[in-house]
């Protein structure tokens, strides 16, 4: 069996070429990060019935020098795009479920002398106002490290998006 050149550059190209853009029952859970550029939405639109969660990369959490923790990226949320998207995969129940990403030294920030759960408790409610507000299905959290301070905060979110009926997908790069 030969693998064109194509495939394995861009290894979804060979399950989504042919296939079309039809719709077709989902077994399993198939979930599409990217970033936000025009590439990346138009993927995203493109193939929304083959997808049950999309994650655009429009959120980060940073902190400042003194080791506050802000949520940035509102500006980039495009809602016109992700109407598009949910209309597209409503045969289906898509969900847009932005990746929120952390975008700090976390042993750093929260060894700063402050209370590491309330700078946790401060990252959970910025994105679940942010949820709630944009009336998004949930959130994917992204961390490129777990310190020991964020293993409460994922039972934190949790906890509330559940609440809220949102969903919590973790990824861990």
């Amino acid at each position: 069996m030969t693998t064109s050149r194509t495939s394995r550059a861009r290894p979804w190209a060979t399950s989504l070429r042919g296939t079309g853009t039809a719709l077709r029952r989902l077994s399993s859970l198939y979930l599409i990060c990217f970033f936000p550029l025009r590439e990346g939405y138009d993927v995203a639109k493109k193939y929304a019935s083959k997808f049950n969660l999309i994650a655009p990369t429009w959120y980060r959490w940073e902190a400042s020098a003194s080791g506050k923790i802000r949520l940035t990226g509102q500006k980039d949320v495009d809602l016109e795009w992700a109407k598009a998207v949910k209309e597209a995969g409503k045969a289906h129940d898509l969900k847009i479920t932005p990746r929120f990403v952390i975008e700090f030294d976390g042993e750093a920030v929260f060894g700063q002398g402050q209370d590491p759960r309330k700078q946790v408790l401060t990252m959970v409610a910025l994105a679940v106002t942010e949820c709630k507000k944009q009336n998004w299905d949930g959130l994917v959290f992204e961390a490129s490290y777990i310190v020991k301070e964020m293993l409460g905060a994922i039972q934190v979110f949790s906890d509330q998006l559940h609440k809220e009926g949102k969903l919590l997908i973790i990824t861990a790069s």
